[in-house]
């Protein structure tokens, strides 16, 4: 019983990290219907010492999904599904510092958006990195 136990641990595991945005199963059937049941979207963000991550707002077409310190799973959720044009906006302290598109061809893809803000001598420096198929930045 023990054997079959971790025989069964170890499949799902396993396929939830070949599930991951980029990597094996992501686009296939099996990781597409992942997606549709769960987001498997992920969403990082990485900010200097010297900033308050409660003053960041990460805009995805114009809907709020970073805000007071925390990410807004119900907005992410809505907009998982949005193929082409996909655009990311953050803002510090109520100021625009960079704005990101994303060309989606499938709405079925998911991602792992990873977002990265510095300030560096009262100039801030903003990046997107994003795993997956249509990683594509401009």
């Amino acid at each position: 019983m023990k054997k079959i136990i971790i025989t069964i641990l170890v499949f799902f595991i396993s396929t939830y990290f070949l599930l991951l945005p980029g990597n094996i199963l992501s686009n296939t059937e099996i990781g597409h219907a992942f997606n549709f049941v769960f987001n498997m979207n992920q969403f990082k963000l990485d900010i200097s010492e010297n900033l308050d991550k409660n003053k960041v707002e990460i805009l995805w077409n114009n809907k709020n999904i970073y805000k007071n310190g925390c990410f807004n799973n119900n907005i992410v959720k809505q907009q998982r599904h949005i193929y082409g044009e996909n655009i990311f906006v953050i803002i510090y302290d109520s100021k625009k510092i960079k704005e990101f598109t994303q060309y989606k061809f499938n709405n079925w893809n998911y991602y792992k958006y990873s977002f990265y803000i510095k300030n560096i001598d009262n100039m801030f420096k903003a990046k997107l990195e994003v795993i997956g198929l249509d990683k594509n930045i401009l």
